[in-house]
């Protein structure tokens, strides 16, 4: 196989698989708490806010607070808070049951995964600061691993986000620091502030292509709840949306960085999720009414257009791995 005959399909499957990625993006999981155990749930709505529908609720769930979704495998992970302290994981389309990844012992605030190493990230806390960690755990549960914790990294982690491609963790640190964290992904080193924000920063979401943070903030005075924006280096800080008007109590976001939009989950003031420009000009607007706290986001490909972009990927990977045999 020559070189040009060898880079046509490879490109054709890579395109193939990038333009499913992009055109995809049409549902949002999200999760929701409430006074009843049925309040706590896994639900999904279109982005044009038709076809909501709950995939999971109640038992074994205690207190859903985030929600990461490996797109590759259809997999739901979710961070069972105060009344769960656990990772959990379920089917992307809603079939079967939630079932237990690990068994923390701790409120865990935040998720993430690292898909290719099957590796899942998260955010503990409690009143004792030894119980403020970012963790991290394989897929199937075994070799928990504390990465950091602790005053000296941060007080009360909300949440988290990976830059994989730079081996970067950037956290959310709440009501005790207030703060935009970073640290190495392999858990070398300590923490480091990005960015003093100076109230309970509740979520992130990053902008890797251009190295922006995009956060959420609260407190009990409504100009405190807030969507903001910084550079990885802590430049260029920037209130995108604020106020009453705006929402009531934002936990969480999730970016659509391809057509400019941020989706986010307004809590216990709001109950809905709201959409917005990431360049912040216009307004925030109701998506859905979900009638409960939202704690968590994700925007996510639709389950059929999953096996595209993963048969893309995997029909790629296959042509190269030919390829580097032909060539020896």
């Amino acid at each position: 196989m020559t070189r040009s005959t060898f880079l046509r399909p490879v490109l054709a499957l890579l395109c193939l698989a990038a333009t499913s990625s992009l055109a995809v993006h049409a549902q949002l999981i999200f999760t929701t708490q409430g006074a009843n155990a049925s309040d706590h749930a896994v639900d999904v709505v279109g982005l044009n806010g038709s076809g909501a529908s709950t995939l999971y609720s109640g038992s074994p769930m205690g207190n859903p607070n985030d929600i990461a979704v490996d797109y590759l495998t259809s997999k739901l992970y979710i961070a069972d808070g105060t009344g769960g302290q656990a990772i959990r994981v379920a089917n992307r389309d809603g079939s079967g049951s939630v079932s237990l990844v690990y068994s923390v012992g701790i409120t865990v605030s935040g998720i993430a995964v690292d898909a290719a190493n099957q590796q899942i990230y998260f955010t503990t806390q409690s009143a004792t600061a030894t119980d403020d960690r970012v963790m991290r755990v394989n897929y199937d549960g075994s070799n928990p691993v504390t990465l950091f914790s602790g005053a000296a990294n941060f007080n009360q982690p909300t949440g988290l986000a990976l830059d994989l491609s730079a081996g970067k963790i950037y956290v959310s640190d709440g009501t005790g620091g207030q703060a935009i964290k970073v640290g190495n992904l392999d858990g070398s080193g300590t923490m480091s502030s990005v960015l003093s924000v100076g109230i309970n920063v509740s979520g992130l979401a990053l902008d890797a292509s251009h190295q922006k943070i995009y956060f959420t903030t609260q407190s009990a005075t409504s100009t405190d709840d807030r969507v903001m924006t910084v550079g990885y280096d802590g430049t260029g800080s920037t209130t995108l949306f604020s106020g009453a008007s705006a929402f009531g109590n934002p936990n969480r976001l999730a970016l659509d960085v391809v057509n400019g939009k941020i989706y986010i989950a307004d809590g216990t003031g709001g109950h809905s999720i709201d959409v917005a420009n990431m360049d912040g000009t216009g307004s925030v607007s109701v998506l859905y009414d979900a009638g409960l706290n939202v704690s968590g986001i994700a925007l996510v490909p639709e389950p059929g257009s999953l096996s595209l972009m993963a048969g893309s990927l995997l029909g790629a990977f296959a042509l190269l791995r030919r390829y580097r045999r032909e060539s020896r």
